[in-house]
This record gives C-alpha cells, sequence and structure tokens, in this order.
C-alpha cells in the first residue's frame, strides 16, 4: 500500500512538474503555470510569475493595437471583431484578473472580472472566475 502511495505521489510531482516547466510568452496558460509551481512549493517563483504576468498586462493595456495585415499567423484575431481594443482590452483584463487572484488580491480580481463582464456579457470563463473567487476554488485545490 505504502509502495502505491509513493509511486502516485512521484508520478503526480511529475505531472506539476510537466505544468510548471516555462513556456514562451504570457497568456492564460501563465496563471496556471503559477499555480502548480505552488503546488510544488515554489512559492516565490509562482509569485514571481504572476507579477510579470500582472506587469505584462499593464503594458497591454497602455499599448495601441496595430494590425499587421500581411502577418501570416493572427493568434486571437477576431475575424469580424469591429473593436479590436476592445478585445485586447477584454483580454487584457481577464489575465489581470488571473494574476490577482493568484496572488491572493481577491478584491481586484473580482472587479477585474466584472469589468469584463461590463465589456462582454457573455464572457463565460469571467462569470467563471467569479464563482471560484465565492467558493474559494483555489484553496480546495491548494489542499488536494
Amino acid at each position: 500500500m505504502a509502495t502505491i502511495s509513493f509511486t502516485a505521489g512521484m508520478q503526480s510531482s511529475r505531472c506539476w512538474g510537466r505544468a510548471a516547466a516555462p513556456a514562451n510568452g504570457f497568456n492564460l496558460f501563465t496563471y496556471f503555470r503559477a499555480l502548480a509551481l505552488r503546488k510544488l512549493r515554489r512559492e516565490n517563483e509562482a509569485q514571481k510569475l504572476l507579477s510579470d504576468l500582472r506587469a505584462f498586462v499593464e503594458r497591454q493595456l497602455k499599448a495601441e493595437i496595430k494590425v499587421d495585415y500581411f502577418a501570416a499567423s493572427l493568434p486571437n484575431f477576431p475575424l469580424f471583431e469591429d473593436d479590436l481594443q476592445k478585445c485586447k482590452q477584454i483580454e487584457c483584463l481577464f489575465l489581470r484578473g488571473r494574476a490577482n487572484q493568484g496572488s491572493g488580491r481577491t478584491a481586484a480580481a473580482a472587479e477585474d472580472y466584472r469589468q469584463v463582464l461590463e465589456l462582454d456579457r457573455s464572457h463565460f470563463w469571467a462569470e467563471e472566475a467569479l464563482r471560484e473567487l465565492d467558493v474559494g476554488w483555489e484553496q480546495d485545490v491548494a489542499r488536494a
């Protein structure tokens, strides 16, 4: 029985390690990387990653969007979106909410998610994030 528990623990550590592996750029997965780092008891790295995500988002919120129509690939490019600036603002506010939530700034995270919903009432993930804050979802994950 102890061997089975030890083996399961080793497998879960490997999975958390893969989830925490460095990646290029900042996106939604950055938040989950930080949670994985926490699971591995690497709190300083998790906090730095969330802080870097927040700084990235702040820079993006101030930047004006410019579309290069000759680009070979435009990730997250909305085909029929009229207001690209608004689309970028929604994405940035949601990412900032995740960074705030991961850093324990639940009031700031909730405000970011509410702003997302003001701009896009159908933003499923912002609604879910607000529900997570209400039930303490992250605390349940931390105990697992």
